[in-house]
């Protein structure tokens, strides 16, 4: 571990007495001598916050009141909440009932596992228009990398889509391998695009651009 140049608290230690003579040193003009740092994380504690509407009468006679913010409930998990549940699940691969023991254990959160659930599906729907951004981006590319490999879901095989350019991967879940599964996740073809593949049928019947067969797979069948 390296040291950083920054602290966020500093504590001072220095010498009260003289170790030889015993003498009071507190009106001495302290030197700085050295320094070592602990790095560590600070206590994790939950805060609730109580959102509270107040009305008003006008000297007309009407009461208005005010309004409480959009996705506020009774009570509910904020968005950090939400979001630290959907991404230990999503990301790191937490199991629901692992992930419901780390937060009451680590955070003194009592989220139970169908909560859980509600949380990452409620996350999920929040996130289809950045899905469906992801998949226009690698749509509209000059070159897009195509592959497939199965799936399991709840017991049966699937097939992840994977398309990809540069900067962005869009993966689709699919029952099928064939070339419906392609039509379905993209409707509208690749009309600008090269798509880079092996040598799976399904990509040649892909209405494109053109084709081009991954290099690696040509290499070793020359091989």
């Amino acid at each position: 571990m390296k040291m950083v140049p920054y602290s966020d608290f500093t504590e001072g230690y220095h010498p009260l007495y003289c170790n030889c003579c015993g003498k009071n040193l507190s009106g001495v003009a302290l030197k700085f001598f050295g320094k070592r740092q602990v790095v560590d994380i600070p206590e994790v504690a939950v805060t609730i916050t109580e959102h509270r509407v107040y009305k008003k009468e006008c000297s007309c006679g009407c009461v208005s009141k005010g309004s409480y913010p959009t996705g506020v409930t009774p009570i509910c998990y904020g968005k950090h909440t939400q979001a630290l549940v959907a991404y230990l699940n999503a990301w790191q691969y937490v199991p629901y009932k692992r992930l419901e023991e780390m937060l009451r254990n680590v955070f003194g959160l009592n989220i139970c596992q169908g909560s859980i659930k509600n949380i990452i599906d409620k996350t999920s729907d929040r996130l289809i228009p950045m899905y469906e951004t992801i998949r226009k981006s690698v749509l509209n590319s000059p070159v897009v990398g195509g592959d497939e490999t199965s799936v399991n879901i709840n017991g049966n095989n699937h097939w992840a889509w994977t398309f990809q350019n540069n900067k962005a991967t869009f993966i689709g879940i699919h029952p099928q391998r064939g070339y419906n599964a392609i039509k379905d996740l993209m409707q509208e073809g690749f009309k600008n695009t090269t798509i880079v593949s092996d040598c799976w049928a399904s990509y040649f019947k892909t209405n494109a651009k053109s084709h081009q067969i991954c290099t690696s797979h040509i290499l070793r069948e020359l091989q």
